[in-house]
């Protein structure tokens, strides 16, 4: 006789409803009325039996909860697998062990009234998500990654086919896994039946493959059988995505591109540019050989006897010397002039030069001069100001100034500034 009724668990309240059933009922069952005059070890009571009331309702419920769904080394193996395969047995352990912490750390409130309940209602909060999970009992399975070694699901299993990588998809039909499951725990045989009357002649034959899991019989060929599948499923894809048209000719009749005469202009004039290889300097020394001569040296040869080009001058007791033959070609090709007239020449030279140096000096010495010079352009004021000269005409203004002691003259005077 087994010692687990499934009908039996009871309804678990989400996280929000927990929280008010407790705290109704701690608001209902305990006092509700408190002085200030009171003694502070009467006010202390009253706040300590509502935390202990509420922490004993919250421990009460939790442990009922906890202790009803079963546990899955307790019950039957083909139980355990069932609901491995619907419920996912990590995630039904991890919701479970997360209520009894929960419940252990309600235990620990022991503050007053307003930090223990919200303590209290905080801790069941966090457990919304476990209460939820634990009260539909969907196929919370964890999320399987695209790659291998990362999963928490025992029954997610990753393979290797053709250097792919293949793995089982987590979302299998309902009765698949519960079939498959009850065939693992049954000493007879189960029997697939299909009615082939003419009303169901439209639905697809599903083959149906002999395998073995105790003496691994068949296993390997049903793997290669669905990668193969799978495989034929993808090419026929991108197939159906790629379409080539190839036009069939209607008639013997030649058509050929239309292309405007410019272009084609344009694209012969770019073919030939292209065509035209400009010659590298090696090629041209390759060819010639040993007559070969740099271009840019057979330029300064034709500016140098041209005249155009200097040679490199010669230093003679630090000083430069520069020797030009056709210079002194031309020289000597001018007409000689008279002595008087070379004379004559030769000072107003001179005179020239000379004039050109006392301008140089004089602006070296500018230069030099660092000291603010005192514009001299302003107009001399007139030295006619006096005593009596300001009497009269502020007489005849209509002013009287009278005379005192101190003489306007004086220097202390500021009219004598």
């Amino acid at each position: 006789m087994s010692l687990y009724n499934f009908k039996k668990i009871a309804v678990v309240p989400t996280a929000k409803d927990f929280i008010d059933i407790i705290l109704s009922k701690t608001q209902r069952k305990t006092p509700t009325v408190v002085h200030k005059h009171y003694k502070i070890s009467r006010i202390r009571a009253f706040y300590m039996r509502k935390v202990k009331y509420t922490q004993q309702n919250f421990h009460d419920r939790l442990s009922r909860i906890i202790q009803e769904f079963p546990k899955l080394d307790d019950v039957h193996p083909f139980y355990a697998d069932l609901m491995n395969v619907l419920y996912d047995k990590d995630h039904y352990k991890l919701g479970l062990g997360q209520l009894n912490t929960a419940r252990h750390l309600i235990d620990k409130c022991k503050q007053l009234k307003r930090a223990a309940l919200g303590r209290m209602a905080t801790i069941m909060k966090r457990q919304a998500a476990n209460l939820t999970y634990l009260e539909q009992i969907t196929r919370a399975d964890v999320e399987v990654q695209p790659y291998a070694f990362t999963t928490k699901s025992l029954y997610v299993g990753h393979t290797d086919y053709k250097y792919l990588r293949w793995q089982p998809s987590p979302r299998l039909r309902t009765c698949a896994p519960p079939y498959s499951t009850s065939l693992t725990y049954r000493n007879s045989a189960g029997t697939l039946s299909k009615n082939s009357a003419e009303g169901n002649s439209g639905l697809s034959v599903v083959p149906v493959m002999r395998t073995s899991t105790v003496t691994e019989e068949g296993v390997q060929e049903v793997k290669i059988q669905a990668c193969e599948t799978l495989l034929g499923h993808r090419v026929d894809g991108i197939l159906n995505r790629l379409h080539v048209a190839t036009p069939a000719p209607r008639d013997a009749r030649a058509r050929p591109p239309c292309i405007p005469a410019g272009v084609l202009a344009k694209k012969q004039a770019m073919a030939d540019k292209e065509s035209r290889k400009r010659k590298l300097e090696r090629e041209i020394e390759l060819e010639e050989g040993d007559d070969y001569k740099l271009a840019e040296l057979e330029k300064d040869e034709e500016l140098r006897e041209a005249g155009g080009l200097y040679a490199v001058p010669k230093i003679d007791n630090k000083k430069a010397v520069l020797k030009d033959e056709s210079r002194l070609t031309k020289q000597s090709t001018k007409p000689v002039m008279p002595r008087n007239s070379r004379a004559r020449a030769k000072g107003r030279t001179t005179d020239k030069l000379r004039d050109e140096m006392e301008k140089l000096d004089e602006s070296r010495l500018t230069k030099q001069s660092t000291k603010p010079v005192m514009p001299r352009n302003s107009r001399a004021r007139a030295k006619g100001r006096t005593t009596d000269k300001l009497r009269d005409e502020m007489e005849k203004l209509g002013e009287s100034i009278p005379e005192s002691k101190t003489s306007l003259d004086s220097p202390s005077s500021p009219l004598s500034r």
